[in-house]
């Protein structure tokens, strides 16, 4: 009987085994050099369709390009084969691609029209996929920028450009519908073409609409940007537009922007902030109106302290109804600011990490912060810029504004008794290797000192284990896989 030795594992220690990983090498290696064979002599075809075509005033053809790649080897079974809906822009010795809604079906290839206009507003082209379908607008920019209006034009026959909206007037509206079009392109195009007051109001327009841009994801941002690269002068065209979007009953979006950039020297808005802030804490939760209630929440506590503080904690309720666990800083800095009893904050207190920044002096242990010496912090971050406040300073925000109740001295008492809580645990398995193999409910090791999640009285849950912790006890136990 042949007795296994740890040099058995050894490339080359055993001739029968040397023999199978050979001959498994040398498959792998055909294998390999096979596909890279065919991928040599990959040939990609393209079959273009030319649907409709149209000379003056510019040149421009409707096709439909069929795309096979032979041999085909695909990976989790795509396809070798595509089409694309295209239309080709050409002027004296250039070309330009613009893409299309059409393509070929299972009725046969599209009998589409195609069409073009060019007036001192700009230039455009309109195209339908068939007789009976809808026209599309496609205004034509500077530096091969295209913008299509996603407006479905029902004319029947010929198209006909009267009436159909310049892109002066059509760019708002391509925004407002959402069409596929970035905003910062959209803005740049305006500004190049018509001018910098043509980007004002486009800014006016869509104060209250969201703004894609093509560097990022964020799909509010690019409005801001194009707002600050105004003149002094353009900004104050902007003023009436805040100020009726801060006292009147307006879209979300535009209070948001107004709060940003509005001038509260007015005392109008005042008043009308509490108002709007008391219909937000009426309604149910919801996250797009996070960062207007944010500056509305900082703003009224500066002025009103106990006003502020009543909304913050109607806030924070309102947050706890969609199970939030951390709340606006506006919110939790108006109840700390002033002193207000506000238990819906004990939650979020009860759920604190070990390292939660709650003792004082920064950066030592030797007891927990009392509100005299959180005060001026408070102070400082509620005058600062909206939602800017780091973890540190909201663990410090949070214990100021759960102070004041007397419930929080047994839960800070808890939180600090368990930083000297024992870990029961195996030395072995490791837990980290048995949430990689997938074998859950294991006991395992998972720590070398305590988790910071251990003072959490719901949270008591790491990436590579499961733990209770028994205050009876004093220790963290029951550690086991996910």
């Amino acid at each position: 009987m042949h007795k296994f030795r740890r040099s058995d594992l050894r490339f080359g220690s055993d001739p029968g085994l040397s023999k199978i990983r050979f001959i498994f090498f040398r498959l792998a290696a055909i294998s390999i050099f096979s596909i890279a064979f065919l991928l040599s002599f990959n040939c990609t075809t393209t079959n273009v369709i030319r649907i409709a075509s149209t000379d003056r005033p510019l040149h421009a053809v409707l096709i439909v390009k069929e795309v096979h790649t032979k041999p085909c080897i695909t990976l989790y079974g795509g396809s070798c084969s595509y089409q694309e809906g295209a239309i080709v822009l050409r002027r004296g010795f250039s070309e330009r691609e613009l893409s299309s809604k059409c393509l070929i079906t299972k009725a046969g290839v599209p009998d589409g029209d195609i069409t073009t206009n060019v007036t001192p507003a700009g230039e455009r082209i309109a195209y339908r996929c068939g007789k009976k379908e809808n026209w599309h607008v496609i205004y034509l920019g500077s530096e091969n920028r295209a913008f299509l209006d996603c407006k479905d034009y029902n004319i029947f026959g010929n198209f006909v450009w009267e009436g159909i909206p310049a892109f002066r007037e059509a760019a708002p509206a391509m925004m407002t519908r959402q069409c596929p079009v970035m905003f910062d392109d959209l803005a740049a195009e305006i500004r190049g073409s018509i001018g910098a007051s043509a980007v004002t109001d486009l800014l006016i327009a869509t104060v209250s609409v969201r703004a894609p841009r093509g560097i990022s994801m964020d799909n509010l941002q690019a409005w801001d940007d194009e707002y600050l690269k105004l003149s002094a002068s353009e900004k104050k065209r902007l003023v009436p537009v805040f100020r009726d979007a801060l006292l009147g009953d307006s879209a979300v979006l535009a209070l948001e922007r107004s709060l940003r950039y509005a001038d509260f020297s007015d005392p109008e808005y005042l008043p009308a902030m509490k108002a709007r802030m008391q219909k937000i804490v009426n309604s149910p939760p919801h996250y797009e109106t996070d960062s207007s209630a944010d500056m509305m929440l900082r703003m009224i506590a500066r002025s009103d302290a106990q006003e502020g503080a009543r909304l913050g904690c109607r806030e924070i309720e309102r947050e706890l109804k969609r199970g939030a666990t951390a709340y606006l800083a506006g919110a939790i800095l108006a109840v700390a600011s002033a002193g207000y009893s506000c238990p819906a904050v004990l939650a979020a207190l009860e759920n604190s990490r070990c390292d939660a920044a709650f003792y004082c002096p920064r950066g030592q242990n030797s007891h927990i912060c009392e509100a005299s010496e959180l005060a001026g912090d408070i102070k400082k971050a509620l005058e600062g810029p909206a939602r800017a406040l780091d973890f540190n300073m909201r663990d410090r925000a949070l214990l100021a504004a759960a102070l004041p109740l007397s419930e929080s001295q047994a839960i800070l008492r808890l939180w600090q008794e368990r930083h000297s809580y024992t870990i029961d645990q195996p030395r072995e398995p490791s837990c980290e290797k048995l949430y990689i193999s997938g074998r859950k409910g294991v006991p395992c090791h998972c720590f070398d000192a305590l988790p910071a999640s251990a003072c959490s009285k719901k949270n008591n849950v790491e990436l590579t284990c499961l733990y209770r912790v028994d205050d009876t006890a004093k220790k963290i136990d029951q550690i086991v896989s996910p």
